[in-house]
């Protein structure tokens, strides 16, 4: 077993406190205070030579059992406080410690289900986030040396009040044609439509030759947006990538390959092909930082003048609370350039900088909300040849939703966003409303 699951301590004074009651005599007093004490060994010393005589009573297996846990005695533990659960089933303090036994011995499945079942109960919000630090610690013990993958199926209903991501205005001057004034048709104009979203994909890990530390990771999107009233702006994207993860002491190392193509209306609209590396690093239980970048060369199908290469990169943070909810919040800077392929082109090419915040928090077991604000300024490398004007954008992003699971499968989400980009180009500037509703099944 990994280091990081072995020496564990006492699971939770709150899980214990309902149970160690006065003891009915001196002896069973005495342990109780040892245990407090966590003097583990004096206490089992205590006790033990008692176990053919008090076998059965649920004080003192109770007792019996924390005292052989922590002083070593695991399966001695296991058969005390499993008579504890044979006479009490609902006992949770007993049911913990037991779940605990059988994380020490490697038996991850067994603790897994034990644990489970005590979170079944109604819980001190402090207890439960305990019981989630070890079923995640066990989740992540369980997928160091096989196999494990991911298959999931979405679709969903929505609305966009600009689906085309165009300009509200209906004429705009092009100087480069003295000042003409030009009517734009429907495409140039934004466009509202009901949406309706279809997306699948998979992903899977597996250890490269049964190693603990290093993995190869692989997986596929596809998802469809079709704009049900205006079926010219539907799209269509295909992700494929496929990687290495490397895993040191509280490093975690990425190095991965992405291709993508991007459909607009049922035609080829953009290539993607790029690596990305990422560096994490665990500060803290619970706070991450991160480093990260990407180089990666977009194609234009049919529009070649478009064609540039992207090179980004950044750091973030992420810090769970221990507190109710247990909020995550993230945030992330990140910069970058835009280099066109075509070098008679220098209006293509632009420089990037933005900033990502977020995060989530539990409003029930079942139900989480989530928020996410992204601001990115992208200035460009010449006046464009039509407007004179060298372009700015300045694009804002709010997202807020809810994710609410069904079952171990199934689940809800709904989402609301709100899109804005601020342009010199008028016809680069617009705003976006869209509202939509998922229902997800992961396999």
């Amino acid at each position: 077993m990994s280091k990081n699951l072995a020496g564990v301590g006492i699971l939770l004074t709150l899980l214990m406190a309902p149970i160690l009651s006065p003891a009915a005599n001196e002896t069973l007093d005495e342990a109780h205070s040892l245990i407090q004490r966590k003097q583990f060994g004096q206490a089992y010393a205590l006790l033990q030579p008692l176990a053919d005589a008090r076998a059965g009573n649920p004080e003192f297996d109770y007792l019996l059992g924390i005292a052989a846990l922590d002083a070593g005695h695991l399966t001695e533990a296991i058969f005390a406080l499993e008579r504890v659960l044979s006479i009490e089933p609902d006992n949770a303090a007993a049911r913990a410690e037991l779940a605990r036994a059988h994380l020490n011995l490697g038996e991850l499945e067994q603790a897994k289900y034990e644990f489970e079942n005590v979170k079944r109960q109604d819980l001190p919000d402090s207890v439960e986030r305990t019981i989630d630090d070890y079923l995640a610690a066990i989740a992540t013990e369980s997928s160091r040396n096989r196999t494990i993958y991911d298959i999931f199926l979405q679709t969903g209903l929505g609305y966009d009040d600009n689906v085309n991501s165009a300009t509200d205005a209906s004429q705009v001057a092009v100087p480069a044609l003295g000042g003409l004034l030009l009517a734009l048709d429907d495409s140039g104009r934004n466009a509202d439509s009901a949406i309706w979203n279809i997306s699948a994909g998979f992903d899977l890990s597996t250890p490269v030759r049964q190693s603990e530390s290093l993995r190869f990771f692989g997986g596929m999107l596809y998802n469809q947006r079709i704009a049900l009233s205006e079926s010219d702006f539907s799209t269509r994207n295909i992700d494929v990538n496929g990687g290495f993860h490397l895993l040191h002491d509280n490093h975690q190392f990425r190095l991965a390959a992405q291709a993508q193509r991007f459909y607009v209306d049922g035609k080829p609209n953009r290539d993607l092909f790029g690596g990305t590396f990422q560096w994490q690093y665990n500060i803290s239980p619970n706070t991450q930082a991160t480093l990260f970048g990407q180089a990666a060369a977009l194609r234009y199908p049919g529009q070649e003048v478009r064609d540039a290469n992207r090179y980004t990169g950044g750091l973030g943070f992420a810090h769970a609370l221990k507190t109710r909810g247990n909020p995550i919040l993230f945030v992330s800077g990140y910069g970058g350039v835009e280099d066109e392929v075509e070098n008679r082109r220098p209006d293509i090419g632009r420089d990037l900088y933005g900033v990502r915040l977020g995060g989530q928090f539990s409003i029930t077991k079942r139900l989480v909300g989530y928020g996410s604000f992204i601001y990115e300024d992208s200035e460009y490398g010449a006046p464009d040849p039509l407007f004179f004007t060298t372009r700015e954008d300045e694009l804002l992003d709010l997202a807020a939703g809810v994710r609410y699971a069904l079952d171990r499968h199934w689940s809800i989400r709904s989402e609301v966003r709100y899109t804005e980009n601020d342009s010199t180009l008028v016809i680069n500037d617009y705003d976006r409303v869209s509202v939509m509703v998922f229902i997800r099944n992961d396999f």
